[in-house]
């Protein structure tokens, strides 16, 4: 587990499935993750958790209210390249949760862990080109962009483009 004042990285339990479910039934927010928006059960969830948390080229945390363990969101480093010291950066915080410091904090210890564990040099993300609120969130963190994947996601009957970034790690 990865720690800090504000929040945990863990693993995930069968205490985290009511509220994760919450996650992947909220559509917007499943819209601006680029994920095909659809209702999930509770079993569903716990598969795609299973999923998640069992690949050999990703790692998957559950981010969790430090004070009170309850699950807040998630972060993953996902098609993790060794050879090539990359990963692809996912993070879903609860939207009561955002604009608190728990998405920054996560961003951190993920950051510090695949740096030691996974030897990564270099995260990478995709993102909605409308989504303007989680492109300052990056460029804060210190994500550039570096292209534009034009009229790639269909949403709403339309595709959209798609902005690619990233960041250089510090050794």
């Amino acid at each position: 587990m990865l720690t800090n004042d504000q929040i945990s990285l863990r693993a995930w339990t069968e205490d985290d499935i009511d509220a994760l479910s919450m996650l992947r039934n909220d559509m917007d927010l499943q819209e601006s993750l680029m994920a095909q928006p659809k209702p999930n059960s509770n079993q569903q969830v716990r598969q795609w958790l299973i999923e998640k948390s069992t690949r050999d080229d990703a790692v998957f945390f559950v981010i969790a209210d430090t004070a009170t363990n309850h699950a807040i969101g998630f972060v993953q480093l996902v098609e993790i390249r060794p050879l090539h010291g990359i990963g692809y950066l996912g993070i879903c915080v609860a939207p009561n949760h955002q604009s608190c410091g728990a998405g920054s904090a996560a961003i951190g210890l993920l950051e510090e862990y695949v740096i030691d564990v996974f030897n990564i040099r270099k995260i990478l993300l995709h993102v909605l080109h409308r989504n303007t609120r989680a492109i300052g969130f990056y460029d804060k963190h210190g994500f550039v962009e570096t292209g534009r994947l034009r009229k790639h996601f269909y949403s709403r009957g339309r595709y959209r483009d798609v902005i690619i970034m990233e960041k250089l790690l510090a050794r």
